[in-house]
């Protein structure tokens, strides 16, 4: 075993890079030679070693030499970046430090691991939960609700089996052909094009249930199965569902709002009224 001596109040400094935010300890392997009163502090800074983040103190009196020692520190965020230098110092002689093969001193970070985040981008961070739902995917059953209130209910009544049962709105769509029981199918959703106002999903069914989009409801949203117009319910208060037959089936939404249609309508008159008065005009100037 190799080790470093660390001089009084002349601190030993090394970078480091943590794999990831959230460091929240560091273990040293330390030798203390007849010290019976002091400590040893490691300190953690930006990588350019301006500007300290943390530290972390040890009371040797209560440290056993020759063993790793741990200084543990409140997790780090992620704007601090991954690139670390950290500083070990202490007021008296007689402490050493255990080095590697390199000749450089020796130590173990642990951090608090991530791994559902999706997204970070300074201090802001997007994390995947643990139980989430696909954007799209297939359950066998449904419940009817009269209102929004009574559909709200229902969520939360079944929110832990929504993977299995999805609440349905009508709000003016026809029944659908059956609500499907608690089975054991399966199927198979897959997204093969997503687009602003268009949506391409490929759908697999033992049996007939229910697609669930997770994209928020709105009024001029439609749906084709295999070219069929389908219709879109409100579903878990504020989602999209299809009925779904079983077997293996093409997907469509599409976007087409009321007011858009009118608007279109609206605009292609006035352009034909004024192309045609325009061409009168041109006409009488003509003649």
């Amino acid at each position: 075993d190799q080790s470093l001596p660390l001089a009084a109040n002349t601190p030993y400094s090394q970078p480091f890079t943590m794999p990831d935010a959230g460091l929240h300890r560091i273990d040293i392997p330390l030798t203390l030679n007849n010290i019976s009163t002091s400590n040893v502090t490691v300190r953690i800074f930006t990588g350019d070693g301006v500007l300290e983040l943390a530290n972390s103190s040890l009371d040797v009196t209560e440290a056993t030499s020759g063993d790793w020692h741990p200084f543990y520190f409140s997790a780090t965020p992620s704007e601090w970046g991954r690139e670390f230098l950290m500083e070990v110092s202490t007021p008296d002689d007689g402490v050493q430090i255990g080095t590697n093969d390199a000749g450089e001193m020796a130590f173990i970070t642990y951090y608090l691991p991530r791994p559902n985040l999706l997204f970070e981008d300074g201090k802001s961070q997007i994390y995947l939960r643990p139980d989430y739902f696909d954007r799209a995917y297939y359950v066998p059953q449904a419940i009817l609700a009269d209102d929004m209130v009574s559909a709200q209910t229902a969520v939360v009544e079944h929110a832990a089996e929504l993977d299995q049962v999805v609440i349905l709105e009508l709000n003016g769509q026809p029944h659908p052909p059956d609500l499907g029981s608690a089975n054991q199918a399966t199927g198979s959703i897959s997204i093969t094009d997503y687009g602003l106002n268009r949506i391409q999903i490929m759908a697999q069914a033992d049996k007939a249930g229910f697609l669930v989009l997770s994209d928020t409801y709105y009024p001029g949203w439609q749906a084709t199965i295999d070219g069929e117009k389908t219709p879109v319910y409100l579903a878990n208060s504020h989602v999209r569902a299809i009925y779904l037959p079983a077997g293996q089936h093409e997907v469509i939404f599409s976007f087409w709002p009321p007011d858009f249609i009118v608007g279109a309508i609206v605009s292609g008159l006035t352009l034909l009224i004024t192309l045609i008065t325009l061409a009168v005009l041109w006409r009488k100037r003509q003649a």
